[in-house]
This record gives C-alpha cells, structure tokens and sequence, in this order.
C-alpha cells in the first residue's frame, strides 16, 4: 500500500489522495471488493464488490485538507514520522474510511486503530509517507501521546511534522467567506490555531476573491502592524474577550543533555539569571513569549541580553536540540518530543498538567478552564487592532465557531490545554 501511495503521489503532481482514497479509481486504484490486499490474514474477514465491504487499514486523515483534497508533498517535513496507513478495526466499510475521528477526516466513517490481539506483543503494523512500512511491538494503547503511532497519525502538526494546519478538519456548513480581506498576525505561538481557522474560511471563498483570511509572519505580541484589517494575536490581556485556548510554555532540553530533567521553579529562575550565558536560550525582545516567560519568573529585560537569541517557537526547538548544553522554553505547540525533551517543574511532568484530570480533559482547551495546574499556564487571546476594518471585525464575529470547529479536530489535542 505505501509502494501505490508513492507511485500515486508522483504521478498526481506531488499531491496525495483526497477523502475519497478508497472508493474511486482516480484516487489509489485499489478495489477492496477484489484486491486482498486490503485485508489482513489474521483478522478473518472477507472483501465484497460493494461499499459495505470491511477492511483492515485505514488511511491518515491528517493528509486531507480542509477542503477535501489531499496534502501536497510539500507540506510534510518528516515523511520518515507520518503515517499514511495503520491497522484498524476491521469491522468498519471502504466508505472512505478515515484513522482520527470522523468530523476530522470527512467521513462518517470513523476506524480504530487496533492491534493484534492474537499475537503476544499486541503489534501494529504502519505505512510511511516515505514508503516504508513497520511493526511496533507492545502497543497496546497506541493513543498514548509519547507513542510514535500517536504522534504519527494525531499529533504530527501540533509537533510540526506538517506544515498545513488545516488538514484532518472538515470545513463547518455554518462558516462561510469574509466580507472583506483580513490578515493575521502576532505571536508565533497562536500561529497554528489561527491559521487553521483562517484555512476553514478560505475553503468557502471563491478562488477569485480577494475577500480572504490571509497569513502574516508571526513574530509577537509588540508588533505594531497599522493595516486595519489585522487580526493580532496576543499572549496577555485583562478581558476574557477573545480569549481562544490555553497553552504551556515548557522548558526545554536537548535529549540526554547534562541538565536534570526535573529542576524546580527557582532552578529555572537561575538559569536565566546567574546561570545564563550561550547555553541559555530566549527570544527577541518583541515576542510575546518571552514576556509571559520573563514576567513569570520574575527576570528583568536586562538580565536577558547574554542568552542565544531564538527567531520563534520551531527555532527554538531546533537550537536547543543541537546543544547537549543548552536549555530554553516554548509553547507546548512546538515542543517536539522526539528531539528535545520536556523538562517537569517541580515534580510536574507534561503533558498532563494535571493530575487530577480526567482522562478525557486532558487534552481540551476551553477558554474557560483554570490555568493554575502547570507553573507555565497562559491563556492565548485574539483581537483587533484599535481600528478593525469590516473585514477584521467580520472575522472576529465568527472566531468562536471557527475554533470550535478547529477543536473537532486532532490538531490541538496535545498542544493546548484546558
């Protein structure tokens, strides 16, 4: 199946298959009626001719756009981390099956990803956007979040694997196109959330419009941008007014660095101050990150000039990991597992900022939850300039059901919080 994917793909300009994968020849060209290979020998079911005929694997939803159509080749930065196929529940039909939920994939077709039950190890076998295919052994909850099968199927944009935030998330029926143009821009750190609902809107635009939800660069919250029709987004405000989701700013180390992977809120306060030198790694003056990080922890802006200078989260990210003696902080949207680690502050590890959650909140983000659980809580707003245009109001009328459908979604379930 990886083999025809990538024989698909360079054949179809780079792009992978729409959420009719399955169904339409245009699409893979495997027939599920006819073609075993949709069907594992172990999980003894048999194909038939028609829609109903179960299956067992299921296609990544995460590489279908807003829209409808499939991701472009461009938009994945580690294909060797993106899985395109996984073992699934073999109950469920080819009516475009689609691995995350069902409002996520444009299907109804929600399919569980399922391990092997008769084998000892518990097993899932996974297809690569790279071609490769492999076994994971003793995965029997591959919804954990440290899983590679997790990450690699949910969680691969908030870790920045793909680079499309609005794929994986059907267009609302209620969202419709701007009245006017609108461009987005603050704090790099609301740069996911924002831009997934600006895709959900753009999906409705007609092609030729310019009445368009458009994309600035993303730098911070003291950024003065004159246009009117800018949406800012903006790490503080006094008003629960535009309020879209919580985030962790985490500390960060590189992995096996020499730095210990629990320190306490005074240790973080000194490697920012007495401790600071090369190693340290912070932001431009202008983010909103480094405000919010700083105000916290009680540092003065003139204590942070001898720290590396960090352009925005993803550099950060990158930096630290290159320096066994380097520590810094980001959003919890950046923070990338599988080369850095997270560091817990004070005996508080993450993802979980809370031990008491319940299982199902873990991941959610409410504008309306408490931000106390873990040191480095914060609420991430958006609002208009002092000006908004009509198109920069229009948007902003409709934010809250935008970010509701964003939340349907697998993009924020481990980047932002409750």
């Amino acid at each position: 199946m990886t083999t025809a994917l990538q024989i698909y793909v360079q054949e179809n300009k780079g792009e992978y298959p729409n959420e009719k994968w399955l169904l339409t020849k245009s699409n893979m060209g495997i027939d599920a009626g006819t073609n075993n290979m949709l069907i594992c020998p172990e999980r003894n079911i048999t194909a038939t001719q028609d829609d109903d005929s179960p299956i067992s694997y299921g296609y990544n939803g995460l590489l279908i756009k807003a829209e409808g159509s499939g991701m472009n080749e461009s938009n994945i930065l580690a294909p060797t981390m993106v899985m395109a196929f996984a073992d699934v529940d073999g109950g469920k039909t080819v009516a475009n099956p689609g691995i995350i939920n069902a409002s996520a994939c444009h299907s109804d077709n929600l399919v569980r990803i399922l391990p092997h039950a008769s084998k000892d190890d518990h097993g899932i076998v996974c297809g690569f956007v790279d071609g490769h295919a492999k076994y994971f052994l003793n995965t029997p909850n591959p919804q954990n979040t440290n899983t590679p099968i997790n990450q690699g199927l949910i969680q691969a944009q908030g870790l920045g694997y793909l680079t499309y935030y609005g794929s994986g998330i059907t267009a609302s029926a209620n969202v419709s196109a701007p009245v006017a143009p609108v461009t987005l821009g603050g704090d790099y750190s609301s740069m996911p959330i924002l831009a997934a609902a600006a895709e959900l809107v753009n999906v409705r635009a007609d092609k030729e419009s310019e009445n368009r939800i458009n994309i600035s660069p993303f730098i911070g919250e003291y950024d003065s941008i004159d246009d009117d029709d800018v949406i800012r987004s903006i790490g503080s405000n006094n008003s629960a007014q535009g309020a879209i989701a919580h985030d962790a700013v985490v500390i960060i180390t590189a992995k096996n660095s020499n730095i210990p992977n629990n320190i306490t809120t005074n240790e973080v306060k000194s490697y920012w101050g007495d401790k600071l030198d090369a190693h340290t790694f912070t932001y431009d003056k202008k983010s909103g990150t480094r405000a919010f990080f700083y105000g916290k922890i009680g540092m003065l802006a003139k204590q942070q000039d001898a720290a590396t200078i960090a352009k925005n989260d993803y550099d950060m990210v990158q930096l630290v990991a290159r320096d066994p003696d380097g520590i810094g902080y980001c959003s919890a949207a950046f923070a990338d597992p599988n080369i850095v680690d997270i560091v817990a502050v004070d005996g508080i590890g993450f993802p979980n900022p809370d031990a008491k959650a319940r299982p199902d909140d873990k991941y959610l983000w409410p504008v309306d939850a408490p931000t106390s659980a873990y040191p480095y809580m914060r609420t991430l707003y958006a609002q208009p300039t002092e000006t908004p245009g009509e198109g920069a109001a229009d948007f902003l009328a409709k934010l809250p059901a935008l970010l509701k459908a964003v939340q349907s979604g697998p993009l924020f379930k481990l980047s932002y919080f409750r």
